[in-house]
């Protein structure tokens, strides 16, 4: 291990100019090594690309602790934190196969290209309306976050799994305090957040589940409904309410984040942004320049199962794994200038949807709504910039990287 090497794991130790600026730091910690054990946090962290690829493809770094006294009490603490409300142990996110498989392929059809084309439509009358709504209440300026990031994709995920339109300013605030849970600076009181949010998540869909019983629609919860009620591989009422609760939370939350990252981004570099209204069809090849330069999942959480050798280094069984995927996207042996917003990259190879099996199930979903959202406020505000002197603040938790607000004029 790379225990004789002295460094700070901003990881374990995450002050505010961390958060707000990591990617300094974490190309220094790829410097020691791509590959480094953090003697303080008691745990492996990955800043290569090739690393990285080795570790999200490998059948022995699982999700779930193995099956030994684990010598990180961090990894410890992590496991109490996935397994925050007992049914939370069913998503798709927290599972190894074969229950992953057998989840994966229930629920996967939900996000075919086909699910998300057919939504394309809808999801820019949505964009249509939240511009008109920001025209009417304001004047020359608003948070494009709160008005706008956060209200599309919510309203989309919401239409997809039947929420009912006046309920989603709840799922807001449960979705903030369920979050923090990959913070590593978790304390009683979010905990206790946490858990409360989860459960009036889950009360609300099983009102929900019972309507749809009743009386089946075209959304997402009737289709698996159905799937529930096959006699062979079926969704139980335990992982159904489980990945409902994943499917919303993840659904929006870092959607909410790309939107924002990537306003962001095409603001602070109007060279890129001159390039992209002259030349529109490079919007897909944007949405993944994005995705790279600022990762709205930053980090995903492995155990070693068996010993693993990645980097030059051993990872020993019980071992915690933390791949952290926006360092990965700045690597310069996989990136030119990887710190450059490039919108005419070529072939962006990124990993913010991760790797393997565990591979967003929402990938493609998401850059359509990213998509959808860039045109229609660029093309709408056709002078659109950041307000002068406005504090751009990074929220927590670190692992998905968004701002708090971002003011813009118009």
């Amino acid at each position: 291990m790379n225990g004789s090497t002295t460094f700070r794991d901003p990881i374990f130790e995450q002050s505010n100019d961390f958060l707000q600026n990591p990617h300094g730091e974490l190309a220094k910690l790829r410097q020691i090594s791509p590959v480094l054990w953090s003697p303080k946090g008691n745990q492996w962290l990955i800043t290569g690309y090739e690393e990285a690829v080795k570790i999200l493809r490998s059948k022995t770094a699982h999700k779930r602790m193995a099956p030994i006294q684990p010598r990180c009490p961090f990894a410890q603490f992590g496991l109490r934190l996935a397994e925050l409300h007992p049914i939370r142990s069913n998503m798709i996110l927290h599972q190894d196969p074969p229950e992953h498989t057998r989840l994966r392929s229930l629920v996967n059809s939900a996000f075919a290209p086909k699910v998300v084309t057919n939504l394309i439509a809808s999801t820019k009358e949505t964009a249509a309306g939240l511009i008109l709504e920001i025209e009417a209440k304001n004047k020359h300026s608003c948070d494009l976050i709160s008005q706008y990031a956060f209200p599309l994709p919510v309203t989309v995920i919401s239409n997809l799994l039947g929420v009912h339109s006046g309920d989603r300013d709840k799922f807001h605030t449960w979705s903030n305090n369920l979050t923090p849970n990959l913070d590593m600076k978790m304390n009683p009181r979010k905990l206790w957040r946490a858990q409360q949010a989860s459960s009036h998540l889950l009360n609300y869909f099983k009102i929900l589940i019972k309507e749809r019983r009743q009386d089946p629609r075209e959304d997402l919860l009737s289709a698996l409904l159905k799937v529930e009620s096959q006699n062979d591989g079926r969704l139980s009422q335990t992982e159904l309410l489980a990945n409902l609760l994943l499917m919303l939370i993840a659904g929006h939350e870092t959607t909410v984040n790309l939107i924002g990252n990537g306003t962001h981004a095409l603001l602070s570099h109007p060279e890129q942004l001159t390039l992209l209204r002259s030349k529109p069809e490079l919007l897909e090849n944007t949405i993944e320049e994005i995705l790279r330069y600022q990762s709205p999942v930053q980090m995903v959480r492995r155990f070693a199962h068996e010993n693993i050798e990645v980097g030059g280094q051993t990872i020993r069984t019980g071992d915690l794994i933390l791949v952290l995927l926006g360092a990965c996207n700045r690597d310069p042996r996989q990136f030119a200038q990887p710190d450059s917003f490039d919108i005419s990259r070529p072939e962006i190879k990124h990993l913010a949807f991760s790797m393997g099996i565990h591979f967003c199930l929402g990938a493609e979903l998401a850059r359509m709504e990213g998509k959808v959202a860039l045109e229609a406020i660029f093309n709408s505000f056709p002078h659109l910039a950041t307000q002068n002197g406005a504090s751009l603040v990074y929220k927590r938790p670190f692992a998905l990287r968004g701002l708090a607000a971002l003011p813009v004029t118009f």
